[in-house]
């Protein structure tokens, strides 16, 4: 793996284990279905990579509600409008499409700083 590719993936790791955490404390489990939370849950797809670290773009969930997003994304949708807000997610549509790409040590800052978070959850 390329050193880039590594530093996305451990900054992936970081961000992931710190949403989980911080949505099983305000949930209690899936926000969608109240299950296990097993994964990050991204809003806009997290191949969109200037908001795949947006906490605004994230929130844990299951696996299957997780899956589910690909095939019936509105509903999801809608929980984001009702919860956070119409005008939040088309923000995040914009900056989504948008071409900045993060360089390397932006990455390395990501993983830094939602480790450290991690410790206080």
């Amino acid at each position: 793996m390329s050193k880039r590719g590594d530093l996305y993936k451990r900054a992936d790791s970081a961000v992931s284990k710190y949403v989980r955490a911080i949505t099983e404390e305000k949930y209690g489990g899936c926000p969608f279905c109240n299950g296990e939370i097993q994964c990050c849950f991204h809003f806009i797809r997290r191949g969109y990579f200037p908001v795949r670290f947006n906490l605004d773009n994230l929130v844990g969930s299951c696996f299957a509600c997780n899956g589910d997003m690909e095939n019936n994304p509105v509903k999801y949708i809608q929980w984001f409008y009702k919860k956070r807000s119409k005008k939040l997610y088309n923000e995040l549509m914009v900056k989504g499409y948008s071409t900045n790409k993060l360089e390397n040590y932006e990455l390395d800052e990501i993983r830094k700083k939602y480790e450290k978070k991690l410790t206080t959850v």
